[in-house]
């Protein structure tokens, strides 16, 4: 998948479209921002939501899509983080609620690495 990845101001930026929330001809964009102690992910277009992701704590969200919104509540239970000059992981383990009612132990593991440009 392709995206933009950037640092400014000491926090890392990381966006890209998100083909599988993708619908209709409606494009779902994902923003990673990377501060040394949170991570926090938002998603705009088909599916907008903003969560953040804090260690040992519990955030909620509303996730909105086409067909409806949910809460999301999210317990952190590891970030790690590691960028190169062309390179990066973001790795986050984390349990998850959907309206309350616990779904699942989640990991979110993005990998970043200098692509070629396409000359587009």
């Amino acid at each position: 998948m392709l995206g933009r990845y950037y640092l400014k101001n000491g926090v890392h930026y990381l966006t890209y479209i998100d083909e599988q929330l993708s619908r209709d001809g409606l494009r779902t964009t994902t923003l990673l921002k990377v501060y040394p102690d949170h991570v926090i992910l938002a998603r705009m277009g088909n599916v907008e939501q903003r969560q953040e992701f804090r260690l040992g704590h519990k955030t909620s969200s509303i996730y909105v899509t086409p067909y409806g919104s949910m809460e999301l509540t999210v317990l952190a239970r590891q970030i790690k983080t590691d960028f190169r000059v062309a390179s990066g992981v973001i790795d986050i383990s984390y349990d998850l609620e959907v309206d309350g009612q616990w779904q699942s132990e989640n990991i979110l593991s993005i990998t970043i690495q200098e692509g070629q440009n396409c000359g587009h």
